[in-house]
């Protein structure tokens, strides 16, 4: 079994074989729940030594205070694992016993990678034998995984390979991946610049920014007196209350894009805040790519990656 998860600042995806998971990332510590005429509220619940958490929108609608997965830390923050948890409850193929996972393939922002990167496998790796109890909706699940490989990569290469390679992890898209590409992560708290050529990474024109659509929401969010998780939800509804921030922001990426003095080939437009920019982003260039559902491009990438190292580690000698 290979599991992709991107533990995103705004949200967390998982993508596993026929099931995924798509949450915002904010945890909450459970609260007592009123039954109206639809039932007790359900949504993803996890439990963790004993005490029970809600996740994602659940957390959003019913917690006092919930906590917003915001933390720079991603190794050190204990709402990363519950997130990671409560994904990989939700992409297991049984709903309780023993599941291995060939390969768990997730992602660091650019700016994070070099410094986070051995932190975050060594914590993944912990989780190996963990008991796993969560509520999906309606479904009860109670596992124990055994992780048999992590890989991190940094999270705007997971676009790229969503592009160039296909379901069992061979190159499909060769001129792609021959090529100089630059990809364009737009998150809630970064947007990630990945320079790539012939699918090497180029240290030196990659980087992270500090803004993000946070940063394009925090307008709204003081003139409605919101957290900045209720606005991203808001704009997703009206996208006309943040349009001139949005606008500003990517203003704001075209910038630092051209800040690089220098050329690609194709420009890979990804992120939660992609489809939401690309009317304002790069209006000169002719040879951008804006992917399907790029809120997903990240993880679909990762599971193609992890296909590829399973592949690689079942044909090794060792195996």
């Amino acid at each position: 079994m290979v599991v992709a998860v991107d533990l995103g600042f705004g949200w967390t995806k998982a993508l596993s074989g026929a099931r995924a998971f798509i949450e915002p990332s904010v945890v909450g510590p459970a609260e007592a729940m009123f039954e109206g005429l639809g039932g007790t509220p359900q949504g993803v619940r996890l439990w963790e030594d004993g005490v029970e958490y809600f996740i994602g929108h659940l957390a959003i609608q019913q917690c006092r205070f919930p906590w917003h997965n915001l933390n720079d830390d991603k190794p050190g923050d204990p709402n990363t694992f519950r997130l990671l948890k409560a994904a990989l409850a939700a992409v297991s193929p049984v709903d309780s016993g023993s599941v291995t996972l060939d390969a768990l393939v997730t992602g660091l922002p650019v700016n994070l990678f070099f410094g986070q990167k051995q932190a975050l496998e060594e914590r993944i790796k912990r989780l190996d034998g963990v008991p796993i109890k969560a509520q999906i909706g309606g479904r009860m699940v109670s596992i124990e995984v055994a992780i048999k490989g992590v890989k991190v990569i940094p999270q705007p290469f997971g676009s790229l390979l969503d592009v160039v390679l296909d379901t069992t992890g061979q190159i499909v898209r060769r001129d792609i991946a021959r090529g100089r590409v630059l990809v364009i992560d737009i998150g809630f708290q970064t947007v990630d610049l990945l320079a790539v050529e012939g699918l090497n990474i180029v240290s030196r024109l990659s980087k992270s920014t500090n803004f993000g659509l946070a940063s394009a929401y925090e307008a709204v969010a003081r003139r409605l007196n919101k957290p900045l998780w209720q606005v991203d939800q808001l704009v997703m509804r009206r996208p006309e209350e943040g349009a001139t921030m949005l606008q500003h922001l990517a203003e704001n990426i075209n910038r630092t894009v051209e800040s690089l003095n220098e050329r690609f080939d194709l420009y890979v437009v990804t992120g939660g805040g992609g489809a939401r920019l690309t009317p304002w982003l790069l209006p000169a260039e002719s040879n951008k790519m804006l992917l399907d559902d790029p809120q997903l491009a990240n993880v679909r990438g990762y599971l193609k990656a992890g296909e590829r190292v399973r592949q690689n580690a079942a044909s090794s000698p060792a195996s």
